[in-house]
């Protein structure tokens, strides 16, 4: 008595959902973030240490909700149940979260992996630059003093930023 949506972001991202939809009076509408797929391709892999969902029950028509917090993931799974009409998905948009920062270094190299390790480093770190430098977007974001550390080393090399840093100065 529904269906679902799965929306594959290629990688982690930190961000504001909204959702507009009509047709939803009595419908209840599950959002699931993730970072992995089960092997069918088609299922949310939930950790069991930390399960990011959330649940609105709709008493209208009609909704237009925005995530009060940002949500990092993957993969984001739209299920709608319940619904008494046929649902008309108006929009989906996500609002970017991250720290604003601007590529100023590069690596390259003959070896194609570690060019590609680099890569990857420079948008793990972005992805994990908020107000303060974060752990990880998927679960907690909490600011940890070595990982701080590690992070302002990892952002100068990729981004040459020093304001963040300051702040998490100040909030220490």
């Amino acid at each position: 008595d529904g269906f679902s949506l799965l929306l594959d972001m290629e990688y982690i991202r930190l961000v504001f959902p909204r959702l507009q939809l009509s047709g939803v009076a009595g419908a209840t509408i599950d959002l699931g973030y993730t970072e992995h797929l089960w092997r069918d391709n088609m299922h949310l892999r939930l950790q069991h240490n930390y399960v990011a969902t959330d649940r609105l029950l709709c008493s209208r028509d009609t909704i237009d909700w925005l995530c009060p917090h940002p949500r990092g993931f993957r993969y984001l799974m739209i299920t709608v149940r319940n619904a008494k009409s046929d649902v008309v998905l108006k929009d989906i948009a996500l609002r970017s979260a991250g720290y604003p920062v601007k590529h100023t270094g590069s690596f390259k190299c003959s070896d194609k992996l570690l060019t590609a390790v680099w890569e990857m480093g420079a948008l793990t770190q972005e992805t994990n630059m908020e107000d303060a430098y974060v752990d990880c977007v998927g679960r907690e974001r909490g600011m940890y003093g070595r990982d701080t550390i590690i992070q302002y080393h990892v952002n100068l090399a990729a981004f040459g930023d020093h304001a963040l840093m300051g702040r998490c100065m100040q909030l220490y």
